[in-house]
């Protein structure tokens, strides 16, 4: 009795699987299935530069070390100061090492900027008044955190936008009406910094690059495809359920 009640059980389990099999089969031919890419770039928003101020000779005592290289360095200060730059975004850290009975100092004053006009500025002022002791880093650009997870969003919404608006050609076209989602799934996201600048050569080496294309280097590219599926309905039945 037992067999056979196991006997029954197992029929129906494989007729409610092959009813759900049709259902699927029915219910794909409902479905309008469609990919589509969001891509959206971003200019840097930061600039990083580096002001290293060294001293030019070993002084004999630590104290002559220090305020040969704390006179530069407060120029420095004060000239960012004079540009309004905030003083959250300068840091400033000195090392003291001895060699040979003599005392070097290096002070490494670093500076975000986000007026990138300005950065300029002060590094130009700098580069003309004073020496070769100090050294002026190439602005490093980048992006705030916040500001990469924004675009990024962006992207898969411009994906999902774009796979709407397909899916809804698609059924004007068949003369059909276009229902809900029933899944939108994002497939891979690609991100990538801006193409490398052209790079002109002199005698066989690169020319640095200047300061627009280490701009142009820096923008950040993101990609992203998703697929959804879109339940597609005839013009009567969506008439029916609009109203």
């Amino acid at each position: 009795m037992d067999l056979k009640s196991s006997r029954v059980f197992a029929s129906h389990v494989g007729d409610n699987i092959s009813n759900q099999a049709d259902e699927r089969e029915d219910q794909s031919k409902r479905l309008i299935d469609v990919w589509a890419i969001g891509t959206v770039t971003l200019k840097p928003d930061r600039a990083k530069v580096n002001f290293i101020v060294s001293t030019s000779q070993g002084k004999e005592t630590a104290a002559d070390a220090k305020n040969s290289v704390s006179r530069r360095a407060d120029y420095v200060i004060q000239t960012l100061h004079t540009h309004n730059v905030k003083e959250g975004d300068v840091i400033s850290t000195s090392s003291l090492t001895r060699s040979d009975g003599l005392f070097h100092v290096v002070t490494e004053i670093s500076v975000i900027f986000t007026d990138f006009t300005k950065c300029q500025n002060v590094c130009n002022f700098l580069v003309e008044k004073l020496d070769d002791s100090v050294h002026i880093s190439q602005p490093h650009f980048f992006h705030g955190t916040q500001n990469l997870n924004t675009v990024r969003r962006e992207a898969c919404m411009q994906a999902t936008r774009n796979a709407h608006q397909k899916a809804s050609e698609i059924a004007r076209f068949l003369r059909q009406s276009l229902g809900a989602p029933i899944v939108i799934r994002e497939e891979e996201t690609k991100e990538w910094d801006g193409p490398p600048a052209h790079q002109d050569t002199v005698n066989g080496h690169h020319s640095p690059l200047t300061f627009q294309q280490r701009l142009a280097n820096a923008v950040f590219n993101v990609s992203t495809k998703v697929h959804a599926s879109f339940e597609i309905l005839s013009r009567d039945k969506g008439k029916e359920i609009k109203t």
